[in-house]
């Protein structure tokens, strides 16, 4: 048995897991998964789950009782069930609640990349900025045994118990990766994980976009498709895009290099982690993108007319899910 525990805030943590997971149970490992709410209808038909509260991504005043009734509803499912091992993407207290009970722990995320990994030499990002970027991660993580930093670009490890590793699709977007060409229509795709992109939204239609937008949210900006942001139906919107503009989360962008869909990756002034992201996207020619409250029409427009070159691909590096099942069995 291994017990698999998921931050959940949007939609990268768990889209990377479900991933992973299915490769797991395909070496015959069983696999209970601890969920944060976002991401727990990527796993509706997965019988093992166990929904959980992901801790907030700052301090507040709830959040030392917060980890304290995580960290006693791990440790007791642990000493229940006995785990192998244990994996964490982004849960501190599924890490903590490893260490405290001797039981082995993986920790895997993109934000490894920030804690574990040496900064890359590249235009807006310098040591201090990664540093500080990497603090959440290393925090998260402190007590695993063995770390996965898993990045959209190639990086070099500070340790030799850290491992580099390319993103991991889902099984439908592998498929469509393998496809010599993409069928293209005329829809810009869509998603902010925070619900901020009005004003982006409206600059696309006002270029005379078809903006087909995913959200559970309604929004303000007429004239849009809007549709709830389930997996396989994204899947197929991805792949048919003529561009994406998005959130500059680390999973879309590695599922947009994927499929060589032209990005423009967006994040917002005080998102440290996904400014990093689009000052790797763009210091190594990957893609475009910039901050969401400076982000003018003719940005959009610049970007729209360049998108005719088609986009990136995604580096050559292992794939997260077959170096997981590597890691997980020097233990189970």
């Amino acid at each position: 048995m291994i017990h698999y525990y998921v931050h959940g805030r949007g939609q990268g943590h768990a889209t990377r897991t479900a991933a992973i997971v299915e490769v797991l149970q395909e070496a015959g490992h069983e696999v209970r998964i601890f969920v944060g709410h976002d991401g727990q209808g990527t796993f509706g038909g997965h019988r093992l789950v166990v929904a959980i509260d992901s801790l907030p991504p700052g301090i507040t005043a709830g959040l030392l009782p917060l980890v304290a009734r995580r960290m006693g509803a791990a440790v007791a499912a642990m000493r229940r069930e006995r785990p192998g091992v244990v994996i964490s993407d982004g849960d501190g207290p599924g890490v903590w609640a490893a260490a405290a009970t001797g039981t082995p722990c993986v920790a895997v995320a993109h934000g490894l990349s920030f804690s574990h990994c040496h900064p890359p030499d590249l235009a807006g990002i310098t040591p201090a900025l990664w540093r500080r970027e990497g603090r959440k991660a290393r925090w998260a993580a402190a007590g695993s045994r063995r770390q996965i930093a898993v990045n959209f670009a190639p990086l070099a490890a500070r340790s030799a118990t850290t491992l580099v590793a390319r993103p991991r699709l889902g099984a439908t977007l592998r498929a469509r990766a393998k496809a010599s060409h993409r069928i293209v229509h005329e829809d810009i795709v869509c998603y902010f994980r925070d619900d901020n992109g009005e004003a982006v939204l409206r600059r696309l239609v006002a270029l005379g976009e078809r903006v087909h937008l995913f959200s559970r949210a309604r929004s303000p900006v007429a004239n849009i498709r809007i549709s709830p942001p389930d997996p396989e139906s994204f899947a197929d919107a991805l792949y048919t895009a003529k561009a994406v503009v998005s959130s500059a989360g680390s999973q879309l962008i590695s599922e947009c290099l994927a499929l060589a869909v032209p990005h423009y990756a967006l994040y917002r002034g005080d998102d440290l982690e996904q400014r990093l992201n689009v000052a790797m996207l763009r210091g190594s020619g990957l893609g475009a993108g910039g901050a969401l409250e400076s982000t003018s029409t003719h940005d959009l427009r610049s970007f729209l007319e360049q998108r005719s070159r088609g986009g990136a691909r995604l580096w050559c590096g292992r794939d997260v899910a077959e170096v997981m099942v590597e890691v997980v069995e020097q233990w189970v």
